[in-house]
């Protein structure tokens, strides 16, 4: 149980890194966002950051040796985090808890890559947002805010919106005026078989946004003759836990209709992924399938799957 536990506070600390180091790019640098080399700085910013408060927490120097790293501390400092004990961990996210904030303050990415003259500075609404969602990633009881204001929206509908993949383990979910970050386990994706990793269902999730919502009939490794009926299973749960999340009763992915139709299946809501460098890897593993038994239902075409 301590190894699991272990696992899924040290999944939550590469979360955070990964999610943070996103957004922050994104705030900080909106006309390059889409590129890597911001996102690079901030993941080295938050690593150098967080390897000068580890090395006096632990006692250990040699975590001193990536504080003049332009890039790639991030790296360096995960793989020293992921041997670690249960212990060492806790101590990494108290440490990231307690100064997330004076980090996100005096961020101003200052970096021998020329990018400081085009960085903008977060605002006071940004950092509180920031520094609640970390402290939402990584267990803090001191969270207030909800995590979830989608749920209580008015009529919400599925075309207000929007679902997009920031890093490999999170996506940012906004509809009406709110905006938040979100990890595969805060939206019922996590897979109970393999602690806190995620499950197939996410990885569909990933391959739907990198095809910007729009599935064709015969989409290769995501609806193809091969992969058809597993897919068709994963969809089901996946409208289920859409649905649970947004408190929407409305069909999210319905089947597109006619022998004509261009798509299969086409979201209602608008999905995207605008992860740095994403490839073709992005499609989804189906290395599984469900044994359960279903049917296709003839009026919708939609598989059924038994109670």
């Amino acid at each position: 149980m301590t190894q699991v536990d272990k696992e899924k506070l040290t999944r939550s600390i590469q979360t955070v890194f990964s999610d943070v180091s996103y957004r922050l790019a994104e705030l900080t640098h909106p006309h390059q966002s889409h590129q890597q080399l911001p996102f690079s700085v901030a993941d080295s910013y938050l690593a150098r950051e967080l390897a000068i408060k580890l090395a006096r927490e632990t006692r250990d120097p040699s975590l001193l040796r990536y504080r003049n790293m332009d890039t790639g501390a991030k790296s360096h400092i995960l793989d020293w985090i992921s041997k670690q004990d249960l212990g060492t961990v806790k101590v990494i996210r108290e440490t990231i808890l307690k100064h997330v904030e004076q980090w996100l303050v005096d961020y101003k990415c200052n970096s021998s890559l020329s990018l400081a003259h085009r960085c903008r500075v977060l605002d006071a609404a940004e950092i509180r947002e920031f520094v609640s969602d970390v402290r939402s990633f990584l267990g803090s009881p001191e969270v207030t805010e909800t995590r979830n204001p989608f749920k209580t929206m008015n009529d919400l509908q599925w075309n207000e919106v929007s679902i997009v993949f920031v890093t490999d383990e999170s996506v940012r979910v906004g509809a009406r005026k709110e905006s938040r970050n979100y990890n595969y386990t805060e939206l019922g994706f996590a897979d109970s078989r393999k602690a806190d990793m995620h499950d197939t269902h996410w990885g569909l999730l990933r391959g739907i946004a990198y095809l910007d919502g729009k599935i064709p009939t015969n989409q290769p490794d995501i609806l193809d003759l091969k992969t058809r009926g597993t897919t068709e299973k994963q969809l089901q749960r996946m409208r289920k836990r859409l649905k649970e999340f947004f408190n929407i009763s409305e069909n999210p992915i319905p089947v597109k209709k006619g022998k004509l139709a261009e798509f299969k299946y086409e979201t209602e809501f608008k999905i995207s992924d605008e992860r740095p460098s994403v490839t073709q890897s992005s499609y989804p593993d189906q290395a599984y399938a469900s044994n359960e038994d279903g049917y296709i239902d003839d009026k919708t075409g939609e598989y059924i799957l038994p109670d």
